[in-house]
C-alpha cells in the first residue's frame, strides 16, 4: 500500500498510519480479514467490522497488480462473507472522491443507496466528500 500510494485513499480517516496500525487493526477480534496471495506477496486484502446483528461494514484494498482478476477476487470475497460466515447485509461507504471503489463495489453486486453530502473528513484533504452508502444482500447473490 506504501509503494503503491493507497494508504491516504483507503485509511482516508488517519485511523491507520503504520504498519503498526495496520496490524493491531487486523487483528482485533471485531475485524473479519481475508488476504489475497499471489505467491507469497499480499495483492489485496479485504475485512469486515462494525457488526450488528446479521450485518457488518466491508472494507477493500488491491494492489495494482492483480487489477485484471479483482472483480472475481471481491465476488468470491463477497461469497465467503455472505456464505460460511453467514452475514446477510455487507454495508459500506466510500468517499466520493474514490471512483475507483464505487465501480468496484457496483461491478461485484452493491447497490448504492445514495449519499450524504460532505460527510467524509479526510485527514489528507483538506475538503470534505460525500459519503456514497452501498450494501449487498447475500440473498440476492446466492
Amino acid at each position: 500500500m506504501v509503494e503503491e500510494g493507497n494508504i491516504e485513499t483507503v485509511f482516508y480517516e488517519g485511523s491507520i498510519t503504520t504498519s503498526d496500525d495496520f496490524i493491531e487493526t487486523m487483528q482485533r477480534p471485531s475485524t473479519v480479514a481475508v488476504f489475497v496471495l499471489r505467491g507469497r506477496r499480499v495483492i489485496g486484502f479485504a475485512y469486515l467490522n462494525g457488526f450488528q446483528g446479521n450485518m457488518a461494514f466491508g472494507h477493500f484494498c488491491f494492489m495494482r497488480e492483480c487489477h485484471d482478476t479483482v472483480d472475481d477476487i471481491g465476488r468470491q470475497i463477497m461469497s465467503y462473507w455472505t456464505g460460511p460466515l453467514g452475514v446477510d447485509y455487507v454495508m459500506g461507504v466510500v468517499p466520493g472522491f474514490n471512483d475507483r471503489a464505487m465501480d468496484f463495489v457496483q461491478r461485484i453486486g452493491f447497490k448504492r443507496v445514495g449519499e450524504v453530502p460532505a460527510m467524509i473528513k479526510s485527514v489528507y484533504r483538506p475538503e470534505r466528500a460525500d459519503a456514497n452508502i452501498f450494501y449487498y444482500r447475500g440473498e440476492e447473490h446466492g
